[in-house]
C-alpha cells in the first residue's frame, strides 16, 4: 500500500543520510568486482598502492596488476613522473574511487590543479604503450600542447575528481625528450 511505500522511501533516505554523516558512502569503480571497499582484515597486505592498505577497492591481484601496468608505461628512473603515474593508477584502489568517474565508460578524472601538475611533470617524457620504439607516446602530443588543453578531457569538478597525494618538486630532466624523437635512436 501507499503508506508502506512512503515508509520504505523514508527509511532509505534516513539510512543514506546516516551513511553520509558517517562517511560510509564509499564506492569502488564501476568496473570493480567489489561493491564497496575491503578492510585490511578481509584483504591482507597489498603488494602495491599501500596507501590504501586499510580500506581499499583493490585486492592483492589488482594491486599487483596496477604495479605491472605502471612499470610497463614508465621507467622507474623517471622517478617524479613515475610517482605521479603510480599515484593516479593507484587511485583505482581509493575507497571512494567510484566518485572519480563521470560515467561507467570513463576513466578516473583528476582535479584541475593536480592534472596540471601531472602534465607539467610528465610532459615530454616518453610513455611505453607496448614494446619497442613504434609504441611510444607522449602526453603532450603535439609538443606545443599546454596543460590546460590536455587537462580539458581529464578533469572533473572538486568532489568528483582525484586530487592526488604526490606532487614532486623536481622534474625528471634526464628523461625529457622535448622534440619527441629520443625513442627513434
Amino acid at each position: 500500500d501507499k503508506g508502506s511505500v512512503n515508509l520504505c522511501f523514508l527509511i532509505s533516505v534516513v539510512v543514506y543520510l546516516l551513511a553520509e554523516i558517517d562517511g560510509v558512502t564509499s564506492a569502488c569503480a564501476p568496473d570493480s568486482p567489489h561493491r564497496g571497499p575491503l578492510k585490511k582484515e578481509q584483504n591482507g597486505q597489498l603488494p602495491h598502492c599501500k596507501e590504501y592498505q586499510n580500506l581499499t577497492c583493490c585486492d592483492q591481484a589488482e594491486a599487483l596488476s596496477i604495479h605491472k601496468t605502471i612499470n610497463s608505461l614508465m621507467r622507474p628512473e623517471c622517478s617524479s613522473c613515475y610517482a605521479m603515474v603510480s599515484d593516479w593508477k593507484c587511485s583505482e584502489c581509493h575507497p571512494n574511487a567510484g566518485s572519480f568517474y563521470v560515467n561507467k565508460a570513463s576513466t578516473i578524472k583528476l582535479c584541475q590543479d593536480y592534472c596540471e601538475h601531472f602534465f607539467n611533470i610528465c610532459k615530454d617524457i616518453p610513455f611505453d604503450a607496448s614494446a619497442g620504439p613504434d609504441y611510444v607516446f607522449y602526453i603532450n602530443d603535439p609538443p606545443e600542447m599546454t596543460a590546460k588543453e590536455w587537462c580539458r578531457g581529464n578533469t572533473a569538478k572538486k568532489g568528483k575528481c582525484f586530487q592526488g597525494k604526490i606532487i614532486p618538486k623536481e622534474q625528471d630532466k634526464h628523461c625529457k625528450c622535448p622534440d619527441h624523437t629520443c625513442h627513434d635512436q
